[in-house]
């Protein structure tokens, strides 16, 4: 046996539009790609599994080939395998990856924009997962601040698969004859290595490294692949054989099981998936692939064949490329509608596309046009390529720096976010001025008085040392009013990072930030409240008292700050009841804990540009903020400041509004996150 790398042939000898086309297979792809839709949806919670479904099916169905040619040439003729795959793949993607990008430019925000030109080589380099690794991308984050071809990985994950796969098989044949039973003990022993790196890079905060990496992820295409050599099928074969009718039960159990993982997987909540989940997943998968190939007439194969599930397999690939940017595009925003309607819209448009992109694209290129085989077809890959990378090269791009802001827009800012707040009287309970102690004992009695929002009639001690906790919204904010701060003379420090909130159990962020406070001898902790604070009234009472008595036992009052208002579609649910928890604290400790209402700062309701001069005070991602915000932020909180403590005097925002904090990079990453709006 040879190996061979022989030149592309004129005609191919394997084509794969010659091969036997089954039914249930087709709606298996069906499957897959509408619990991607519907993930992508919010519809359903784990259909992102529906890609392992891909993975498990292409991982059979490309081995099957190379080991059928094995089998009858007794070698793998690697450029012909290559050529087809590229023919069928490649005419969609270069479609896709210019289409979206003129569309975009158009279209969508600035951040947008930035992101598609920024990931669109890697892309067509089929790298993208690893893009996405190296610039730490998360994942399971990429929802919120959508990336037009954050979804490629997948794909680009199946296009090294078939770079390197097809070179270990014709290394197999070449070395042996026995080449099914080699392919199985090096799928076995792959898969299992597979496994363990996964479970040994796992991160539980962002999983993204284990979930898109290729090393990670081969298990997935590798268990495809094992059911595909020929001692397997013979035993899938007469299994499936000896069940007879019991085989329609036993299929039905398999589905079920592949459902009720995409029921109940919840991506980063979910640790499961990534110490061997992903792999039973997987497993199951290629039990329901190979059962569907071996048994294509029986009754449930037939099921799953179903000319509706049939017909949008065979559109799978268009659909699965095409569906996430119109996902992006046609956002909650732009469109005004929400839940179902708007889900039904995105698959109509994104059906279109799939069918368009098949027929006057795809299709063509893969059975019509003979130039796009043998040397012909090389010759216009190569031009082609060179195009779309020279389009990467001339196409403008938008200017991604943070919009600066003046003084006065910062003035106007504040003051159109304070206009529309409540100003409905409060009752609210003070303590009278005290001596400051490093315990929280002693405190004078209390008085009751009716006062504004952001009115007291008897001021509490003066403060000296600031500390500050909070999850990714106290992140952005933080620059800003460190500065502020600082600059009137209080010294501040803060536990303040993506991943906290008191309720975050698997980071364990609630004991991290007491130890902090405790370090620190504040006299005043700011919570900035999350909508991570989600979960039972009962789990919010516990962890917020929890934190209460830990910051009174560090001799401090506790400021919690209100949740901003997010973007509806960014709304957890069970969080109505977190303001009621905050006031029954307040109430058992007064003068030592208080609210601070944010819609002082933010108003009732997220407004991406509060004041409308196109500096954004808040990301598009509908709940952080920009640097325009973080200085109104500051602003306000001062002010709250100055009215509730003695010998508070706020330093003003030109010492330190427009300082140099503004150019953290965490109003810059992603690209044009904070840009100027157009």
């Amino acid at each position: 046996m040879t190996l061979s790398v022989a030149a592309p042939p004129q005609h191919p000898s394997a084509g794969e539009h010659r091969r036997p086309h089954l039914a249930a297979l087709d709606g298996l792809r069906g499957l897959a790609v509408i619990a991607v839709l519907l993930f992508h949806g919010g519809k359903l919670q784990g259909g992102f599994l529906g890609v392992d479904l891909f993975f498990a099916l292409s991982g059979f169905l490309i081995t099957s080939l190379l080991l059928a040619e094995v089998d009858a040439t007794g070698r793998v003729d690697l450029f012909a395998f290559w050529g087809r795959r590229l023919r069928r793949l490649l005419p969609a993607v270069l479609l896709l990856l210019v289409g979206v990008t003129i569309i975009t430019t158009f279209i969508a925000s600035v951040p947008e924009r930035a992101a598609t030109l920024n990931d669109g080589p890697w892309a067509q380099a089929y790298v993208a997962n690893w893009h996405a690794i190296a610039g730490h991308s998360d994942y399971w984050g990429s929802f919120e601040l959508p990336r037009m071809f954050g979804h490629l990985w997948s794909l680009a994950i199946e296009e090294q698969f078939y770079l390197v796969w097809p070179v270990v098989l014709a290394l197999i044949a070449w070395r042996t004859r026995r080449a099914h039973r080699a392919l199985i003990y090096v799928c076995i022993t792959a898969s299992l290595l597979s496994l363990i790196q996964m479970v040994r890079l796992f991160d539980a905060g962002n999983p993204t490294r284990v979930y898109i990496g290729t090393d990670t992820r081969a298990s997935s295409l590798l268990v495809g692949a094992f059911f595909a050599a020929a001692p397997v099928r013979s035993v899938a074969n007469s299994l499936t054989s000896r069940l007879g009718r019991a085989y329609n039960g036993v299929a039905a159990i398999v589905l079920g099981a592949i459902f009720v993982f995409w029921a109940v997987a919840d991506g980063v909540e979910s640790p499961w998936l990534f110490r061997g989940g992903l792999l039973a997943h997987s497993l199951l998968s290629a039990l329901i692939v190979a059962g569907s190939a071996a048994r294509p007439t029986a009754m449930a194969s037939r099921a799953i064949g179903w000319e509706p599930l049939r017909i949008t397999g065979v559109l799978s690939y268009s659909l699965y490329l095409w569906h996430w940017p119109v996902y992006a595009w046609l956002s909650e925003d732009r469109t005004g509608i929400s839940g179902w309607p708007l889900l039904v819209l995105r698959l109509l448009v994104s059906f279109a596309a799939a069918a368009i992109s098949k027929r006057l694209v795809e299709d063509p290129i893969r059975f019509k046009a003979m130039w796009a085989r043998g040397r012909s077809g090389l010759v216009a890959l190569i031009a082609v390529t060179i195009a779309v990378a020279l389009f990467w090269v001339v196409i403008p791009r938008p200017d991604t720096a943070p919009a600066t802001f003046t003084l006065d827009q910062l003035a106007t800012s504040s003051s159109a976010a304070l206009v529309t707040t409540t100003a409905e009287p409060v009752s609210t309970t003070i303590a009278p001025a005290t001596s400051t102690s490093a315990s929280a004992t002693s405190l004078a009695s209390t008085t009751t008085t009716t006062v504004a929002p952001t009115t007291t009639t008897v001021l509490l001690d003066p403060i000296q040392r600031v500390f500050m906790v909070g999850d990714s919204m106290a992140f952005d904010e933080w620059p800003g009013l460190a500065a502020a701060i600082s600059s009137s003379g209080i010294s501040i420090d803060g536990y303040v990072f993506p991943g906290i909130g008191l309720l975050d159990t698997w980071v364990e962020s609630a004991a991290v930030a007491a130890e902090r406070v405790v370090e620190f001898h504040p006299d005043l902790v700011l919570y900035q409240a999350s909508q991570w604070d989600f979960g039972a009234v009962e789990d919010q009472r516990a962890a917020y008292s929890h934190f209460v008595d830990v910051v009174l036992g560090a001799g401090a009052r506790l400021a919690f700050i209100t949740i901003p208002p997010v973007r509806q579609d960014q709304l957890k649910d069970q969080l109505d009841t977190l303001p009621g928890v905050m006031e029954e604290l307040a109430a058992q400790h007064p003068g030592q804990v208080i609210i601070l209402n944010g819609d002082g700062a933010w108003g009732p309701v997220y407004v991406q540009d509060v004041n409308g001069d196109k500096v954004p005070e808040r990301k598009p991602d509908g709940v952080h903020v920009c640097p325009s915000g973080a200085a109104m932020f500051a602003v306000w909180l001062m002010d709250e400041l100055q009215q509730r403590f003695a010998e508070f005097t706020p330093a003003p925002p030109s010492e330190w509004a427009t300082g140099s904090w503004i150019d953290d990079p965490r109003y810059t990453k992603p690209e044009g996150i904070c840009a100027k709006l157009p």
